[in-house]
């Protein structure tokens, strides 16, 4: 991935996926002493604890985010249930293990955390840039605010031109 960035500390490594990246500020929000937009370097592995930075990097909704502990820490672990929450007129945020597969049935990599686009604007498909906050088409894209799903299924989300649909099975990126 040349998108990557690693931010090194004494007890965490930061890793940084620009390209996956919608803004949503979880992290600045919540340590703005370890992320800081004004800052260079705008990461600072050494300005909180593992536990703290982990705690924060959780809550990024799109995987932009992830740590690598040098501190015997525990690693993130998905959760046992996936969950699908929708984002009126934005992506599908995803949590937990999904199988997800390009057009020619491909794996794609997706960790515990991702957010998929479901505008058909993204130019990193199948995730969301968060490019539909730009279109002007005026539609709005509504849908239940939250679908879980049990943790022995994995969810179907089949992405084409702007619809979502969403079953049990595999997740499928005509």
């Amino acid at each position: 991935m040349p998108d990557l960035r690693r931010y090194e500390g004494e007890k965490v490594d930061i890793l940084f996926d620009a390209k996956r990246c919608i803004h949503a500020g979880k992290c600045v929000g919540g340590l703005r002493s370890v992320f800081n937009p004004d800052g260079r370097p705008w990461i600072n592995a050494d300005e909180a604890s593992a536990d703290e930075i982990a705690e924060v990097i959780h809550k990024c909704p799109t995987e932009a985010l992830s740590y690598e502990r040098k501190d015997g820490g525990p690693a993130e672990v998905a959760q046992a249930e996936v969950s699908l929450a929708v984002d009126k007129n934005g992506p599908i945020f995803v949590r937990g293990t999904i199988d997800l597969r390009d057009h020619a049935g491909e794996p794609i990599q997706v960790g515990p955390r991702a957010a998929l686009c479901r505008c058909g604007a993204s130019k990193n498909k199948p995730f969301c840039d968060k490019h539909a906050m730009f279109l002007n088409s005026g539609e709005e894209f509504t849908a239940p605010k939250r679908i879980v799903i049990g943790k022995n299924d994995t969810p179907y989300i089949h992405i084409r031109q702007g619809v979502t649909d969403w079953k049990r099975g595999k997740v499928f990126v005509p």
